[in-house]
């Protein structure tokens, strides 16, 4: 089994000076991989270009190249990320007209930024019609996904994946699986850690709305005699006036969880385990620090020390909840999308000057190409140099 690290057709792999890094976090837009080169007479990797990391026949990351620095001891030092930062680097004004699910509107929002569709479950609920002004694409979509749970459909995942097989910008449902990979002490866990806090607790929720004087509170009783009073206060806007008690509610159910964070370090050797995302679902038995059950992975770090061994580190939870809506006032924001009863004017888009679409785009993924052809088209630029 074999490591290869692909840039510019060229394998890298031999010029690794450290093992290569990949990071998942659920704070974080997209995966990214992190890696240092031994520097090399005719080593040409510019920015922008794509990098593939392999193992064996599995590719294991996609992305491209976004920071190269030098150090003075004779290393580059290469960042890259996955596809799915171009959803944060374009923010865009969005429409969607009544009647789409989340996914069909993921479809529309990857199209409009240029990242591949991968799978896209069939998320099933129907969602109003919504304008989100100057959105970043990860925020639309993950805000689709989340009003779908809350409207009586289930909860789902967005990533990329980088398989060949499955590649693509893929969104699945986020269930408990029936087999899980299990790590054990002495086996394949190497260090585990389990820590309590209520540094982010709280058990009171008041909001208050100055301009009409409505105050809402609401507390836990039980809380607040087992750890005093702990107060979320937050003021909001005439928008919300109606939906006070409700948010003050689900704030409440929030806060009043006991915060608990599960670390655990192990290692993959033969390849025998998949490389892990987040979201992915593990299976954890240590007894010394209780953590015991399957547990839900919100953050891993894979270090590939070579390719018969692999370390990882994660932080893990029971059950994540879901992640604040990232746009409240997006079905209230159609009015704006509408001036005296018509669709506001768009710029009209110029038509393409040429028809073969050649270029010498920095991608050697041909699925990539073919998207960078289509966004040359959209804003007009074939035949300009």
């Amino acid at each position: 089994m074999t490591l290869r690290l692909v840039i510019n057709m060229q394998d890298l792999a031999p010029l690794l000076s450290s093992p290569p890094r990949i990071t998942d976090d659920i704070e974080a837009s997209c995966r990214s991989l992190d890696f240092q080169l031994q520097a090399a007479e005719g080593l040409v990797n510019y920015l922008g270009q794509s990098v593939e990391l392999f193992v064996g026949e599995r590719r294991e990351f996609f992305g491209f190249l976004e920071v190269r620095g030098w150090e003075a001891k004779g290393t580059i030092t290469y960042k890259v990320y996955d596809p799915l930062y171009f959803l944060v680097k374009n923010p865009d004004d969005y429409y969607f007209a009544g009647g789409l699910t989340a996914s069909q509107r993921a479809e529309e929002v990857l199209k409009n930024v240029g990242v591949v569709r991968g799978k896209l479950a069939p998320t099933g609920v129907v969602l109003p019609a919504s304008f989100y002004k100057k959105a970043e694409g990860d925020k639309v979509i993950i805000d689709g996904l989340v009003k779908t749970s809350r409207g009586g459909g289930k909860k789902y995942w967005l990533r990329f994946d980088p398989s060949v097989t499955d590649f693509g910008a893929t969104i699945f449902e986020r269930k408990m699986p029936t087999e899980m990979w299990a790590f054990q002490r002495g086996v394949n866990m190497t260090a585990a850690k389990y820590e309590e806090s209520l540094e982010d607790h709280y058990n009171v929720v008041k909001l208050v709305n100055r301009e009409t004087g409505k105050t809402v509170v609401q507390f836990d009783e039980k809380s607040i005699e087992n750890f005093g009073a702990r107060t979320r206060f937050e003021e909001v806007d005439k928008d919300h006036e109606k939906t006070m008690e409700s948010d003050a509610a689900a704030m409440l159910e929030e806060g009043v969880k006991i915060k608990a964070s599960i670390g655990i370090e192990g290692v993959n050797d033969d390849m025998v385990m998949p490389v892990f995302h987040v979201g992915d679902v593990i299976y954890v038995e240590d007894d010394l620090t209780q953590a015991l059950g399957p547990y839900y992975i919100r953050r891993v770090e894979h270090t590939f020390q070579s390719s018969r061994r692999i370390t990882m580190v994660f932080d893990v939870e029971e059950a994540p909840g879901l992640p604040p809506v990232p746009f409240d006032s997006a079905e209230d924001d159609t009015k704006d999308y509408t001036a005296n009863g018509k669709k506001i004017k768009k710029p009209r888009k110029k038509k393409a000057t040429s028809k073969d679409g050649k270029g010498k785009g920095v991608s050697e993924t041909q699925v990539y190409n073919d998207e960078m052809k289509g966004l040359i088209t959209k804003y007009g630029l074939d035949g300009k140099k």
